[in-house]
């Protein structure tokens, strides 16, 4: 429907066009889980986060999406989601105290409860799902006074109760609900005596003790999760010290309320303590934590089965080089993933402008800063790298199928080299890297995709690596920026390659260049028909800055961060993709009119709070978004709308925001007041910058129109590129 509105309508629209701005928007973004709470909304689907600062995502089984915030204030949130009340309770760390918010899918509202449990650290919760309760147990206290005492959230307040016997205190317990056999399940934590193995259960009145022949070891900072799907709960991850070490445990354990297993699962993730756990439908999920690998667990996925560990956070991408292959219409990526580093192979990704895939076709032996350029004649080049401290000097070649590794004669062996495809000249042009012994090259060398050749020229950058360098096609010419000398000192020149040499063409980045060894990477940008610098220094101190140049280099936008693994390259919708980053796994292109998603008006019902709409993903041509509504009445019909203007007319005392609106979907609200649809975009530029509002009408009991509906706020989302 919404397809027939855009393409009607096209000629004319009668929305506002958005001014044209250089962004990098996120395509995939992440979020580094390492002792932080998560909680699963299973009437949505959403997995919910609160990061250091109120940053709030929703992981929706594939993706992190960015959703509303709580207060920049916020220290720490403590998650617990409410299924009969379908809202997810916050105990957020403020100040020094204990503040509840509630979320709703839509926006957290601050609730004012009469009592509230005093402020501790790293106490547990878990959802009485039976009592329709969240239950709070232990954590440790400012003094460092260690509690032993259980809260309960009813919707409402707080509410302490006073079992006759509790477990002994303790913080970095774990807990989990067991909704087969209506009780909640406490494992181990930190108690006075030290780290503890001992199992608890909670009925809604009394704790009671439970031991068994079997029994998970002594533990901090794991994690419980009930497995709906087999009926038992599910331990993982977590540590004890022993002798003054750090012993991890990386198999899971599983209780079904008559005993404990060890499974013993191949291929587990490595050992991890912080991370978070959520039941959810097909087994229970892992996201992030810390711990044996130098803390870069923190943005990974894993879902759990009971049979299998299967990876679900994207493709890591450490150590990249891209490149794009205009025959193929796609952007290669050759990255080093952890998992493939035992296999002794570099990882083959294709990115199409929407999901990046591991081709899965046997690569490049295993290497870090392979140097990669534009495909040329159908072959994407790939020469050097360094394995094992050892420059290598081999020459491959990838057509989409396969790679051929080719026995020919070339440069020496080095990495950190600069590499970019000369399309006026079809020849691939290399320069400078480092090789064995420190060696520090300044020559050039030309691929015409069968043989190497040197080019001579007296007036040529001085011996360099890590230097960027991309074609300009607009000029016809090869160039490159930055670089590091023998002496660990950065460049600031700027130098152009064409078939007479080297010639010097401008300074470095002006103004602010990094005076710390710079990683640079450099791409061409047919949107904006200019060449795109990306820079960073290896320390990774500060953010990474965007230049343009338009004869100099003119500072752009900030992108996301991202470390010197990164990787910049053309893509198939002619924009700039960044790949990779801290955390191995973020996408980001180079926009002029990003996508954009606000609220534009004010929802008309006898409640205290209208209907509301939510929307969390990027609108793009081509995607599908999920449209959400929240907090209308149980079991109500719903009418979701579109139009391209606003306002629109009054229907009796309420304002509508939608001009000339068409019906998109019909359907009614579960027992949570939700309902949603799925909104597709149609594909093709035409619909850059169009604007597009939402609004739903609901059934509403006395509601102010007719007496029986209500309106939602409405939303308005700017497509973007």
């Amino acid at each position: 429907m919404l397809r027939t509105l855009l393409f009607e309508s096209t000629a004319v629209l009668l929305c506002t066009p958005v001014a044209l701005a250089q962004l990098w928007a996120p395509v995939t973004t992440s979020a580094a889980i390492d002792d932080v709470s998560c909680a699963y909304d299973s009437y949505r689907g959403r997995t919910i986060a609160v990061l250091p600062g109120g940053r709030t995502v929703e992981h929706d089984g594939s993706r992190w999406l960015d959703a509303a915030g709580l207060p920049a204030s916020t220290v720490q949130a403590l998650l617990c989601y409410q299924r009969q009340r379908a809202r997810t309770l916050a105990l957020v760390t403020r100040n020094g105290t204990f503040d509840t918010w509630e979320y709703d899918g839509s926006q957290w509202r601050l609730r004012a409860p009469d009592h509230t449990p005093p402020w501790r650290d790293d106490p547990t919760i878990c959802y009485d799902d039976v009592r329709g309760r969240c239950v709070l147990f232990g954590g440790k206290g400012p003094l460092n006074n260690v509690h032993d005492d259980t809260w309960e959230w009813d919707g409402s307040d707080w509410q302490r109760r006073f079992p006759a016997v509790s477990p002994p205190r303790r913080e970095l317990a774990a807990m989990t609900f067991d909704p087969v056999r209506g009780v909640a399940v406490l494992f181990g934590g930190l108690g006075q005596a030290g780290f503890l193995a001992d199992h608890w259960e909670w009925n809604g009145s009394s704790w009671t003790p439970r031991t068994f022949a079997t029994m998970p070891t002594a533990r901090i900072e794991a994690e419980l999760a009930f497995d709906a799907v087999r009926g038992r709960a599910v331990l993982y991850g977590g540590y004890a010290v022993v002798s003054g070490t750090a012993v991890y445990d990386s198999q899971p354990w599983e209780y079904d309320g008559q005993q404990w297993v060890h499974r013993n699962i191949a291929n587990a993730p490595v050992p991890r303590a912080k991370h978070a756990l959520v039941g959810v439908p097909g087994g229970v999920r892992i996201f992030g934590g810390s711990g044996t690998l130098f803390g870069r667990q923190s943005t990974e996925v894993f879902d759990y089965d009971g049979l299998q560990f299967i990876a679900g956070h994207g493709r890591r991408i450490d150590s990249a080089s891209a490149a794009y292959d205009a025959s193929r219409g796609r952007t290669v990526v050759l990255a080093m993933r952890p998992e493939n580093k035992p296999a002794g192979r570099i990882s083959t990704l294709e990115w199409d402008g929407q999901w990046l895939i591991d081709v899965g076709v046997p690569g490049p032996t295993a290497r870090d800063l392979v140097g990669v350029s534009d495909a040329l004649g159908g072959w994407t080049t790939a020469f050097g790298g360094i394995a094992a401290g050892v420059p290598l000097g081999d020459t491959w070649r990838y057509d989409g199928a396969q790679w051929q590794q080719l026995a020919v004669p070339g440069p020496a062996a080095r990495y950190q080299h600069a590499m970019a495809t000369d399309r006026l000249r079809n020849v691939v042009v290399l320069f400078g890297g480092r090789g064995a012994g420190g060696t520090v090259f300044g020559d050039t060398w030309q691929w015409n995709g069968t043989t190497w050749t040197p080019q001579p020229g007296a007036n040529a950058p001085s011996a360099r690596y890590q230097a960027a360098m991309a074609y300009d096609p607009q000029a016809g010419r090869v160039v490159l920026c930055g670089g590091i000398d023998a002496q660990q000192q950065p460049s600031d020149e700027t130098w152009d390659n064409t078939s007479t040499g080297w010639s010097l063409i401008g300074p470095g980045v002006g103004v602010g260049f990094p005076v710390t060894l710079p990683t640079m990477s450099m791409a061409w940008s047919a949107q904006l028909q200019q060449l795109v610098l990306v820079e960073r220094s290896a320390a990774g101190s500060g953010r990474p800055r965007s230049f343009l140049w338009t004869g100099y280099w003119s500072f752009g936008d900030t992108p996301y961060d991202f470390d010197a693994g990164h990787a910049l390259a053309a893509d198939p919708d002619g924009r700039v993709a960044v790949f990779g980053g801290d955390d191995g796994v973020s996408i980001a292109q180079l926009s002029i009119s990003p996508g954009l998603v606000f609220e534009t008006g004010y929802g008309c019902a006898n409640n205290n709070l209208p209907p509301r709409l939510a929307l969390h993903d990027r609108p793009r041509p081509g995607t599908t978004l999920r449209v959400e509504l929240v907090g209308a009445e149980a079991a109500q019909p719903v009418i979701f709308a579109g139009a391209f203007a606003t306002p629109g007319p009054m229907i009796g005392n309420c304002q509508s925001y939608l001009h000339a609106p068409v019906a998109l979907a019909f359907t009614s609200t579960n027992a949570a007041g939700q309902a949603g649809f799925a909104l597709t975009l149609p594909p093709g530029p035409a619909l850059h910058t169009v604007g597009v509002a939402l609004q739903a009408v609901v059934g509403e009991l006395a509601g102010p129109i007719a007496a029986s509906l209500a309106l939602s706020d409405a939303l308005h989302l700017t497509i973007g590129d």
